[in-house]
Formats: structure tokens, C-alpha cells, sequence
């Protein structure tokens, strides 16, 4: 199983009105979050079943063992594998007229970590996730107090800013594709060093030699990830986990995002196109602050995001790090800086080899995030932190 998942299961729609002319207390909150911490617990187990369900195929192994095998086992101690504890800590409660909010320190980890249990299907996955929530209620006529979600009010938190150019941003040239009504920003053909910075203290082998590419025709790239919402215009279907119409589709294989891109009148990016757009001119390790540009593991509460609703790079693209990896068109090869070609080059030609991811995700640490780190994926391998977004020649 993969990295995260029992900590992103969270049931939504918990909604509780606080009636009378009080305003919430502190044991009003701590029966809230009570109840929400036991409705998180209750389901982790149905989750994460329905998932490993949905998300393998009949030829799925893990350590020699067959999916069906897997399964079975799987549903024969949730207690000890999927079920996480969730503790919250009031910081504040403030109350200023009609509105109310509180601070909480919220807390999920797997008891079985605690008690050093080794589980083989557990891998490197549940450990302990905190983070920072504010709450918010609003006192509504003929019925009180009434509290919004913690879903609700995460715009509040994650240092979400409202999207806006970088002061030296370039004057950005937008259209947006009737197939699949998404806006498209040009990328004028241009010069940069492809591999890894010198300050980039994470650099992997892979991204060496650092090397200049010259990119000789310009294009047009998704301004976002591809929304679901899109996919399903264009494809009629959607694969992902997490659902909503502006969140970035995903579980897309490599396939799944050539069909996109070739009905949706393109292509997907090369590795070195993808580079170039997400450098945008920049030579940093980062084009901006991680927390303002990307949702990862440190901020993302372990899901995905609506696109484009952090800052874009100076080229106006949005989540160019973060929220899903994003599939390139590339075979990758961890040796093909050392002699790929200075112009445009395209990765390998041939071979039975995967296919690069750039980015990184929602469910990554810091170190996986820079515009220069390359990962990689089999083209039939689907993941809810793939992701992809399109070229328009």
C-alpha cells in the first residue's frame, strides 16, 4: 500500500448546529472533534478496502503475493493495520459579534507505529500527520450557532494566498481550448539550464550533469493541471479518488493521459518543455516560497487542492510543483543527462522503459520538490497523486 492514504480517508459533511443564544464553548468544540475523530476511525478500514479495490488490477502483487491473496489477508486485521487515532488540542476561542472561531492542533497516527508492530503491508505508510485547523461559526437567526466543516474553513489555513503574478512575472498570453475549456498560456522558445541547481543541497543522480537546452519552437501549456471537470467532458469518465470538479484529475496511467491529450487537440510535454515552463527563467532550486507555490505533505492535509489556487510561477503557471506528479511524454533513463542531445531533446526512442513524472505531490516531503527532480512511473500504473496537464502546438 502506498504512502498516506488512511490519513487522507476524512469524512466529510460533519455539520453540527449549536442552538441557544450561547456562544460555543470549549466543551462544545471537544464534543465536536470527539465525534469526528470516531467517525474518522470507524471508516478507515472501508476506505482503504475500497481503494486497494478499486485501484489494483488482477495481476497486482506485493512480496510475492497475488491481489486476491493480498485482499483476504487485508480484511482480516483492520483493527491492527488501517485504524488511526485522531487527537485535537484547542489553542483558542475567540468571539467577536456574530461569528466565533477557534484555533486547533490536530493530530492522526496509527497506534500500531506506537507499539512498533512490523507490518508488511503497512510499508512506510500512517505515520503521524499534525497540522493546524481554524474553525468557524456564524450565528444564524431562529437556529444559533451554527459551525462550518473543517473542510469548509481549510482556505483559512495551508498559508492559501489568493492567486496573483510574481512582480517579475512576464506578460502572460492566454487562450483557452474549446475541447476541453481550458486555459492554455504560451511558452515562447527560449534557452536554460536543464539538471540541477548548485545551491539544490537534495540534488539526486539523476537530474546530473546539469546541461543548457535549447528549446527551438514555442507552445502552448495547460495554465493548470487538468481539472476532472475537463476529463470528463473530453473522455466521459473520471478515474480519481478525490472528487470535485476544479480539483486535478487523477489515477490516470500514462495511456490514459496520451488519449486526453491527443482528444483534446495535443500532446502531453516533453520532460525538457516541462522543465523549461516550470523553471520560467529561474535558476533556483524553487521558484518561489514551497508553502505559497505547492501543496505537499506539509500543507496539503494529505489530499488534493483545487487548481490554481496558490501562486503561480512568473510565467503564470499554476501548481507546477505540487498537488499531483504531472506524466511527461519522456521514457526515462536515470543515465540520459549524461549524453542527451542540446536541443529539444525527447528522452530515449525505444525500450520497454517508464515514463517520467515531474512535480511531485500532495503526499510528498520537501525533498521531492523542484523543478529539476525526475521520478518515473509504468505507463499502465495509475496512483491518486498522478496527475498531467497537455500542449497545444
Amino acid at each position: 500500500m502506498r504512502q498516506g492514504w488512511a490519513s487522507a480517508i476524512i469524512v466529510a459533511g460533519l455539520l453540527v448546529r449549536l442552538h441557544g443564544q450561547d456562544a460555543p464553548t470549549r466543551q462544545d468544540i471537544e464534543a465536536v472533534l470527539l465525534k469526528r475523530a470516531g467517525a474518522m476511525q470507524a471508516n478507515q478500514t472501508a476506505e482503504i478496502l475500497k481503494f486497494f479495490e478499486a485501484y489494483t488490477t488482477s495481476d497486482y502483487s506485493h512480496n510475492g503475493k497475488p491481489r486476491d491473496v493480498l485482499l483476504s489477508e487485508l480484511r482480516q486485521y483492520p483493527a491492527r493495520t488501517f485504524v488511526i487515532k485522531a487527537t485535537y488540542q484547542i489553542e483558542d476561542l475567540t468571539v467577536n459579534g456574530n461569528t466565533a472561531q477557534a484555533s486547533v492542533s490536530c493530530r492522526e497516527y496509527n497506534p500500531v507505529m506506537e507499539q512498533g508492530i512490523t507490518d508488511p503491508y503497512k510499508a512506510r505508510s500512517y505515520r503521524e500527520t499534525s497540522w493546524t485547523e481554524r474553525i468557524v461559526w456564524v450565528k444564524v437567526p431562529q437556529q444559533g450557532w451554527k459551525m462550518k466543516t473543517l473542510d469548509e474553513t481549510s482556505a483559512l489555513n495551508r498559508d492559501r494566498v489568493v492567486p496573483a503574478p510574481l512582480t517579475d512575472a512576464k506578460p502572460i498570453n492566454l487562450k483557452t481550448n474549446s475541447k476541453d475549456d481550458l486555459k492554455y498560456v504560451w511558452i515562447a522558445p527560449g534557452k536554460f539550464v536543464m539538471g540541477c541547481s548548485g545551491d539544490y543541497p537534495d540534488c539526486p543522480g539523476d537530474a546530473k550533469p546539469a546541461h543548457e537546452v535549447t528549446i527551438t519552437k514555442g507552445f502552448w501549456l495547460g495554465q493548470t493541471e487538468v481539472t476532472q471537470a475537463a476529463y470528463e467532458k473530453v473522455i466521459g469518465k473520471n478515474p480519481s479518488f478525490f472528487r470535485g470538479r476544479s480539483l486535478p484529475v487523477e489515477s490516470t496511467t500514462w495511456q490514459d493521459t496520451q488519449n486526453y491529450c491527443t482528444s483534446a487537440g495535443g500532446r502531453l510535454p516533453t520532460e525538457a518543455e516541462w522543465e523549461y515552463a516550470a523553471r520560467a527563467g529561474t535558476t533556483e532550486p524553487r521558484y518561489g516560497d514551497l508553502n505559497k507555490i505547492a501543496w505537499y505533505r506539509g500543507n496539503s492535509a494529505l489530499k488534493t487542492h483545487e487548481v490554481g489556487t496558490l501562486q503561480p510561477n512568473p510565467w503564470g503557471l499554476y501548481d507546477m510543483l505540487g498537488n499531483v506528479w504531472e506524466w511527461t511524454a519522456d521514457r526515462y533513463d536515470g543515465d540520459y543527462y549524461k549524453s542527451s542531445p542540446g536541443i529539444n531533446p525527447l528522452g530515449p526512442l525505444s525500450g520497454n522503459l517508464p515514463r517520467v513524472l515531474r512535480g511531485g505531490s500532495w503526499d510528498n516531503e520537501v525533498a521531492y520538490f523542484g523543478p529539476s527532480y525526475r521520478s518515473k512511473g509504468g505507463p499502465a500504473y495509475r496512483d491518486g497523486v498522478f496527475g498531467f496537464r497537455c500542449v497545444l502546438e
